[in-house]
């Protein structure tokens, strides 16, 4: 569990962590080199989970050897879909990280939402509802390795 109190937010306690694949953890159905460390780090901490539509059907071989569990949302609105993934997992305990258009009700549901910019760009609507927009994933990920960032950011 990750625990945070952020003076004018309010205490953070985060047990999952969910990461949308294409665009935000993977580039083109690959995950994006150096990013094993930081999950397997991230790991300890929280549960993390992997949820995508799997545009590249790459998923299930990229994460086999990454301590997540992958969700792969398969029906016509993806929208929802992620969305009630965040009910079912507990949306005051979760923060999401992501880019598309497809993450905007599942950023509405999560206690904190990250966008991610990256290599695919960030669907627009994300930065009207994220908490915090960050350049890449590595940035994303950072501001749990090192919670300082994180309180810096949020603190009102």
């Amino acid at each position: 569990m990750f625990n945070l109190d952020i003076p004018g937010y309010g205490k953070l306690e985060i047990k999952n962590l969910i990461l949308d694949y294409n665009g935000t953890i993977a580039k083109d159905g690959k995950l994006i080199e150096g990013l094993k460390e930081l999950i397997d780090n991230l790991a300890q901490i929280v549960d993390i989970y992997v949820l995508t539509a799997d545009t590249y059907g790459s998923v299930e071989k990229e994460m086999s050897e990454l301590p997540v569990k992958v969700q792969v949302i398969k029906g016509e609105n993806e929208l929802v879909e992620k969305r009630d993934f965040i009910r079912e997992l507990g949306s005051q305990v979760t923060m999401g990280i992501g880019n598309g258009y497809n993450d905007q009700l599942m950023f509405k549901e999560v206690k904190v939402s990250i966008a991610v910019m990256g290599n695919e760009g960030c669907a627009t609507i994300l930065f009207n509802i994220a908490d915090l927009v960050v350049k890449d994933i590595y940035d994303a990920l950072g501001l749990l390795l090192n919670p300082t960032r994180l309180r810096a950011s949020l603190r009102g």
